[in-house]
């Protein structure tokens, strides 16, 4: 697998951070290895772990900066679910009472959780129980400074290709149905037919994200891998190089082009710039 990050920068910033100093450098050390080195794995008593959630906190905080946000600040997220990393980041960065944050989602049971997570936050958050495909539909064009993609174009093809087979993507529990959704995005890589069944309508998708963005504003895309996806029987070529698969068809939108950003490694970040 390609790496997740540069193990030892990580590990000078982790060793910087109170949180972790009861950590020896050699525990550390290990902990950072072994996120960065291999699939993301679940663990039934301590969910992603303290280091997963503390390195994408920061991550998102370092690709907010570069891409030059500035207080106040207004954010859209594609189909979050229940992840809750980005609206975090921007209440803890970026408060203020102009600041806003926006997001798509049609699963109840995951919208309900994200919306008790996020209750607290000091910022003016917005959930559309909507499919992200019709987000034009909702907010005027040019209104965001940033689109994010936390993990999630994988999500939104999963959707798409789901709904094409005849799946109740909108009402249906996610984890009620992601086994059958992993089938057919597998099976669709195998047989090559996946940029045929998807890459029109993922475009479609990208062309509202851009229609909402300010003149300028970047859609800020991020993947890696969940172990338990590769259990579920996803092709771990597909899993690994979603983003470079769809970062070509990206680059065939007028209207914005990707910037490159140091420190982001384009295997599992993608940075794609309005005009």
């Amino acid at each position: 697998m390609i790496l997740l990050d540069d193990v030892h920068q990580w590990y000078k910033r982790a060793r910087k951070d109170t949180y972790f100093q009861s950590l020896s450098d050699a525990q550390l050390e290990r902990e950072i290895t072994a996120l960065f080195s291999g699939p993301i794995e679940h663990h039934p008593d301590t969910g992603y772990g303290v280091f997963f959630k503390w390195y994408f906190a920061e991550k998102w905080t370092d690709a907010l900066a570069a891409v030059k946000c500035e207080v106040p600040m207004k954010l859209y997220e594609v189909a979050p679910g229940s992840n809750i990393v980005i609206p975090q980041t921007v209440a803890r960065l970026y408060v203020h009472p102009e600041t806003v944050y926006v997001t798509s989602n049609v699963d109840k049971k995951l919208t309900a959780s994200f919306k008790k997570k996020t209750a607290d936050l000091p910022i003016a958050i917005e959930v559309i129980e909507d499919a992200a495909q019709n987000i034009e539909q909702s907010v005027d064009g040019g209104f965001f400074d940033v689109v994010a993609f936390e993990h999630s174009v994988n999500d939104v093809l999963y959707a798409m290709l789901g709904e094409r087979a005849g799946l109740d993507v909108a009402t249906s529990y996610w984890f009620d149905i992601v086994q059958q959704l992993t089938d057919i995005i597998t099976a669709e890589y195998v047989n090559g037919t996946l940029e045929s069944s998807a890459k029109s309508e993922f475009l479609g998708l990208m062309q509202s994200c851009l229609h909402i963005l300010k003149p300028g504003g970047c859609i800020v895309i991020n993947h890696f891998m969940y172990g338990n996806d590769l259990k579920r029987g996803i092709d771990p070529v597909l899993w690994e190089n979603l983003l470079p698969i769809v970062r070509a068809w990206i680059h065939t939108l007028d209207g914005g082009s990707e910037i490159s950003v140091a420190g982001f490694n384009p295997q599992w970040w993608m940075f794609f710039q309005k005009k």
